[in-house]
């Protein structure tokens, strides 16, 4: 397949692998919400389980994203608007977590630094250097040891104020989605040399043409999804509180 006949227009694909991974993400938030307002057993989101998956679901959304990049007609742009909606979203949250605090509540839902957050910065990040990240020999080994080595230890817990974005948190902080520059930013990275391998052709045939129904439609939409999520899934908790 020719680099033209790959670039054409979406990769069903690619749209349904994002899909697939927003509607995990928001599943679990549901599960979070019902844990947090509603007081179900911790055992329904925080289990052994869960806690392999749900790294996997938002590793392969990191990656996807990643691979967007090579399909994007401005990727600083599109990562400004994504920090501009993350610190909205940072906002928002804090001021949730002011008043669950003034109810008496101990929960933190405040997101400090999250995966819109890491998807906002590490976007402009590679706009930025593109030119010299895509042409380092070998990358796709390279973010890849990088990525995995680095998850064996990040984050780090240090007395080092400020650089909880970096990946080493401080004493006191918290942020209940939580997604450093390190080690993700190499998962990313290496998302984005699949997605120049994918923009080539060099897949098979059927990558490019397979058609999966729903789950496509609901990945072109993933960025209204996750910032719609949480007020309507607030809601849906209201209404089950009056039950």
């Amino acid at each position: 397949m020719s680099e033209r006949a790959a670039g054409e227009g979406r990769i069903a694909l690619i749209d349904a692998l994002r899909g697939l991974s927003i509607i995990l993400m928001v599943a679990y938030h549901f599960g979070y919400d019902l844990v947090i307002f509603l007081g179900l057993p911790r055992t329904l989101v925080f289990n052994p389980l869960l806690g392999a998956l749900q790294p996997i679901f938002a590793g392969v959304f990191i990656l996807i994203s990643g691979v967007s990049c090579n399909f994007s007609r401005s990727n600083i742009k599109r990562g400004l608007m994504l920090i501009a909606f993350a610190l909205g979203l940072t906002a928002l949250t804090l001021f949730a977590q002011h008043l669950l605090t003034e109810s008496g509540s101990k929960s933190r839902v405040a997101v400090i630094f999250g995966i819109l957050h890491f998807l906002g910065c590490a976007s402009v990040l590679y706009g930025l250097g593109r030119k010299y990240i895509d042409r380092i020999p070998a990358r796709a080994l390279l973010f890849g040891a990088l990525f995995i080595g680095g998850y064996l230890i990040f984050p780090i817990h240090a007395d080092i104020p400020y650089l909880w974005w970096a990946g080493i948190i401080p004493p006191g902080f918290t942020s209940s989605d939580y997604f450093p520059l390190l080690p993700w930013i190499f998962l990313f990275f290496l998302g984005t040399w699949l997605g120049g391998v994918i923009k080539a052709g060099r897949f098979p045939g059927w990558f490019y043409s397979l058609r999966i129904p729903v789950l496509p439609t609901v990945g072109r939409y993933t960025l209204v999804i996750y910032l719609a999520h949480q007020p309507l899934l607030l809601g849906v908790i209201f209404l089950l509180s009056l039950i």
